[in-house]
């Protein structure tokens, strides 16, 4: 059996501590990143954020979280048009105008707009709409493998967005008859290619537009929306826009406008009317928002560790309590009934969405048999001071989660309520882990008479908080628990 002990709450480095046999306990640390680069220490990554942890069969300790991984993200609603048909739960399909109707084949999702005709529109809007980017941020994805047409008398207007229709009508993607809306558009104006955004508002038609030209072949293309802030991002093959490949900006929708609710819409129009046919094939789409909390699911995924059918053959979590100095909540990763997800230990309840507290430890716990696992968990360094809530009697499972060392005197264990003594036994503890023993067993304490940390022998200790490094605080059953405030070392450049 091994143990494995680490921290999240920052964006790790790409390195790997194995556990040596017997009982190891190691703490993973923090790599500060911006823009993938390591601004702290040059001997940490500088081409990704995130750590790689080796978890060996048995037990894996792990103490403390992301408060919010990086690239967690809930998925609203995502569909990679591989079904043969339109999936009619997720969507409904219109077309008008002497359109075609919406189909789908060979992994792609087509509109089409015909030759002749007038107010034509062919498109598939979303069954929920109880989207709310005011609520939450929302960010649409759309990856396309081809758009064709040129408007001569009329443009072509490949378009997406989210739409708000008080009456209920989704059919609707022209402007005059939408209540509310905000859209990012691909555009052929007259042989020109740009890429467009622009707002939607009733008895104002399309205003506050944004158009940026480009060329070479545009394959994906995406609209952040938070409020009344919107960012639009493209990309593709030999694509370049002008300005760059992404542009930002406000709009003045109000929460007045609609009546909290959003349709997603994704089609074809044009503006006037076309002399040729035009059609765009949309390969995948999705809309996401960001996790607002650390759960289960977040931070370990449903894909990393060992599923079994049963608790008894599955990879199982349990929570550590630092208050009741015991493990409390267990949980264990199911595959039975076709789907892999966190159960409730003793039972089946969903567990997905569990919380998990930063300021209490995890022991993940593998079963023989299935072999070591990696455990690869992205997110960001906060820039923030780190605050760890630490037990007036009684082990707290700790780290410093910043890239640098840091000197025991700069750490603010003192300042925070660390107690110290006239010896061992009278002042509270750091206790460091011996590679050599498997134990908690390098003791150091606070000389409050010499005002000097010291080892257990008495000498000065000059050991500093280091990056990859666990240790316990034991308190001394003090009148209440403390809250360490470790200051952040660094400033972002």
């Amino acid at each position: 059996m091994s143990i494995i002990l680490f921290t999240f709450g920052s964006t790790q480095p790409a390195h790997r501590h194995p556990a040596p046999h017997g009982v190891a306990l190691l703490i993973f640390a923090a790599s500060l990143l911006v823009s993938g680069t390591a601004v702290c220490d040059p001997s940490y990554s500088t081409t990704v954020g995130y750590q790689q942890l080796s978890a060996r069969e048995g037990r894996n300790y792990i103490g403390a979280v992301f408060e919010a991984p990086a690239t967690a993200a809930t998925v609203l609603i995502t569909d990679a048009f591989d079904d043969g048909t339109v999936d009619s739960v997720k969507w409904n399909s219109h077309s008008s105008g002497g359109a075609a109707a919406p189909t789908e084949s060979g992994g792609a999702l087509t509109t089409t707009i015909t030759s002749t005709g007038s107010d034509q529109r062919s498109l598939i809007s979303t069954t929920n709409s109880a989207f709310n980017f005011y609520n939450d941020p929302i960010t649409i994805n759309l990856s396309i493998s081809s758009m064709t047409g040129q408007g001569a008398s009329g443009t072509y207007v490949h378009r997406f967005g989210m739409i708000y229709y008080d009456a209920g009508d989704e059919s609707r993607f022209v402007a005059a008859q939408v209540d509310a809306g905000v859209y990012a558009a691909a555009v052929n104006d007259n042989g020109t290619e740009k890429v467009e955004f622009g707002r939607i508002k009733l008895g104002q038609g399309i205003g506050q537009v944004v158009q940026r030209t480009y060329s070479g072949t545009l394959t994906d293309i995406s609209l952040a929306m938070d409020g009344q802030n919107y960012t639009v991002t493209a990309s593709g093959s030999g694509f370049s826009m002008s300005g760059g490949n992404s542009f930002t900006g406000t709009h003045d929708l109000v929460e007045s406008d609609f009546n909290n609710s959003f349709t997603f819409s994704l089609g074809a129009s044009h503006r006037g009317n076309v002399t040729t046919a035009g059609s765009a094939a949309w390969n995948s789409a999705s809309l996401t928002t960001p996790s607002d909390s650390t759960t289960l699911l977040s931070v370990l995924g449903n894909d990393q560790v060992p599923a079994g059918a049963t608790e008894a053959a599955a990879t199982t979590v349990e929570i550590w309590d630092q208050g009741a100095q015991m493990l409390t909540n267990s949980y264990w990763l199911s595959s039975s009934g076709g789907s892999t997800a966190w159960r409730v230990g003793g039972g089946s309840d969903a567990a997905d969405d569990v919380a998990i507290d930063r300021d209490k430890g995890l022991v993940v716990t593998v079963r023989d048999g299935e072999g070591a696992q990696t455990i690869v968990v992205k997110g960001t360094v906060s820039t923030q001071d780190m605050e760890q809530v630490v037990v007036s009697n009684g082990y707290t499972l700790a780290a410093s989660p910043f890239p640098v060392p840091i000197a025991l005197d700069d750490c603010g264990l003192l300042e925070s309520g660390f107690v110290g003594g006239s010896n061992l036994v009278s002042s509270d503890n750091l206790l460091f882990y011996s590679a050599q023993t498997n134990y908690f067993e390098t003791k150091i304490w606070y000389d409050s008479d010499g005002s000097i940390w010291r080892n257990a022998d008495t000498t000065a200790a000059d050991r500093q908080l280091q990056p990859g490094e666990a240790f316990l605080i034991k308190r001394r059953n003090r009148a209440s628990s403390m809250t360490w405030t470790n200051a952040c070392p660094y400033s972002l450049p």
